[in-house]
C-alpha cells in the first residue's frame, strides 16, 4: 500500500513543477514585454519633445525643405525656376523676387530684388527658355517683362481690357509670349517687336494656351481634354 501512495505522489509534484514553470516563463515573456513598451515610449517622448515625426513610415518618405523663404509680407500666388540655380516667387503684396542658390543648401535673395512694378497682386511669373527674361501677370491688367540680370523692366504689356491677367508664358525659341485672363481672352505677343500679333477668345469653350516650337500655338480644350485648332504665326 505504501508504494502505490509513492507512485500517486510522484506524477502529482511533476505536473506542479511543470506548472511553476510555465507561470516563471509568462512572468518573464509579461516582464519583456514591459520593459520593450517603457523603451519604446520613451523613444516616442524624446522624438515629439525633438518635434520629429513618429510614424516610420514619415520618416522614410516625408520630404524635407531644403530651406524656407519668408520675405514675402502676403500670399505667395506663384513660383518659377530657371535652371537649377534662379528661383522667382511672386506674390500678392505685389512684388517679385529672385533668389540665386548657394552652396549650402540655401536661396539667397539677388541684390536687385524685389521688383517692383504691378499695383496689384502678381498671379503668374515665367522664366524665358534661357533665363534671360521674367515675365509676370498682374492683377492689374498688365503683363511685364524684367532683365533677370539687372532686375530692369524692359517693358509693361497691356492686353487692352481692365481684366485681371492670370497666366503667361514664353514659347520654348522665347519669339513669343502668351498672356490669358479674366475677360476669357488669350493674347499672343511678339517679344522682339513688343507687338500683339492675336487675340484668341475662350468663351465659348475654355481652354489652355501653349506655345510651342517654330512659332506655333496650341489651344486645349479644357472640357474635352482634347487639342480643338492649331493656329501657325506667319
Amino acid at each position: 500500500m505504501e508504494t502505490r501512495k509513492n507512485t500517486l505522489f510522484l506524477p502529482q509534484s511533476f505536473f506542479i513543477i511543470i506548472i511553476i514553470i510555465i507561470i516563471i516563463i509568462i512572468i518573464i515573456i509579461i516582464i519583456i514585454i514591459i520593459i520593450i513598451i517603457i523603451i519604446r515610449c520613451s523613444a516616442m517622448n524624446k522624438n515629439r519633445i525633438a518635434g520629429k515625426s513618429t510614424n516610420i513610415e514619415d520618416l522614410c518618405n516625408k520630404p524635407s525643405p531644403v530651406c524656407t523663404l519668408k520675405d514675402h509680407s502676403n500670399d505667395i500666388t506663384c513660383v518659377d525656376f530657371a535652371g537649377r540655380s534662379l528661383l522667382a516667387t511672386g506674390s500678392s503684396d505685389k512684388s517679385i523676387r529672385l533668389y540665386k542658390w548657394q552652396i549650402g543648401d540655401s536661396f539667397i535673395q539677388v541684390a536687385h530684388s524685389p521688383l517692383i512694378g504691378h499695383t496689384y497682386a502678381v498671379n503668374a511669373i515665367h522664366f524665358s527658355p534661357f533665363g534671360t527674361k521674367l515675365a509676370s501677370a498682374s492683377t492689374d491688367g498688365s503683363t511685364i517683362i524684367w532683365d533677370v540680370k539687372t532686375g530692369d523692366r524692359l517693358c509693361s504689356l497691356q492686353q487692352g481690357s481692365d481684366a485681371a491677367l492670370r497666366v503667361c508664358a514664353f514659347s520654348t525659341n522665347s519669339a513669343l509670349l502668351a498672356t490669358g485672363g479674366d475677360d476669357d481672352m488669350a493674347a499672343l505677343w511678339d517679344v522682339s517687336t513688343l507687338s500683339l500679333l492675336s487675340f484668341y477668345s475662350f468663351t465659348k469653350d475654355r481652354g489652355t494656351l501653349k506655345c510651342g516650337k517654330h512659332r506655333t500655338v496650341t489651344i486645349t480644350s479644357q472640357r474635352t481634354k482634347i487639342i480643338v485648332r492649331i493656329i501657325i504665326i506667319e
